[in-house]
């Protein structure tokens, strides 16, 4: 079985006239990351000793991404050009390229691509996966070369706003 974990990159900064790829966290953003990091190291099941962090090289999805994986204690990220706005099918070759020796992905990238993906994939459809909101799914796969949509379940998601009246993100 592998898991593989959907991220949408922390809410963003258009204060200063950069780049897209340059564009950092916001002072929301900078909140929610750790916030949801440490819900989903309470996730049961979680193998975080087997898992691998994927990261779009846009500095805001890179931010997050480390965030994640300082509070998952994974060592390092991995950063995927194709994770940068190339679609869905980009996405899914990136999945299917990692070692078998990790059982669960976490991908941190942009919409409108994760929306496309999940609404492809078609276990549920969403609006809009919201910043910093993560959408996991698990497959009966031994080799992530395996991967198919038509294989994946549904398992869980979470976004911060479903905690907006408690105090850790205030």
């Amino acid at each position: 079985m592998k898991t593989l974990i959907l991220l949408r990159h922390a809410k963003s900064s258009w204060k200063e006239d950069l780049p897209d790829i340059e564009r950092p966290l916001n002072k929301r953003g900078k909140r929610n990351a750790p916030f949801m990091a440490k819900r989903l190291r309470s996730v049961q099941g979680l193998q975080r000793h087997s898992l691998l962090v994927l990261s779009s090289p846009a500095l805001r999805a890179r931010l997050t991404a480390e965030i994640f994986a300082g509070h998952l204690a994974i060592p390092k990220i991995q950063i995927e050009e194709d994770l940068y706005f190339q679609g869905t099918e980009a996405m899914r070759e990136v999945v299917r390229a990692q070692s078998d020796h990790f059982q669960t992905i976490l991908l941190v990238a942009h919409n409108p691509d994760l929306n496309d993906w999940i609404d492809e994939i078609g276990k549920q459809t969403l609006d809009n996966l919201p910043t910093c909101a993560y959408y996991a799914l698990e497959a009966p796969i031994t080799y992530w070369a395996e991967w198919e949509d038509e294989k994946a379940v549904f398992s869980y998601w979470d976004y911060p706003k479903r905690y907006k009246n408690q105090t850790d993100l205030l």
